[in-house]
């Protein structure tokens, strides 16, 4: 597998800057948004 390089620094600062905090945000184990529960609850049914 490829090593992936990292983002550009404008866009790591733009994703810092914007990351969600406070009793709504979550960190996923993997870091992926399809593992958050708000992305179950909303997929739900994509997955019946």
């Amino acid at each position: 597998m490829p090593r992936s390089t990292p983002p550009p620094r404008k866009l790591t600062t733009w994703l810092t800057a914007n990351a969600g905090s406070g009793k709504r945000a979550e960190a996923t184990r993997d870091d992926r948004i399809t593992s958050s529960a708000w992305f179950v609850r909303e997929h739900r049914e994509a997955r019946h």
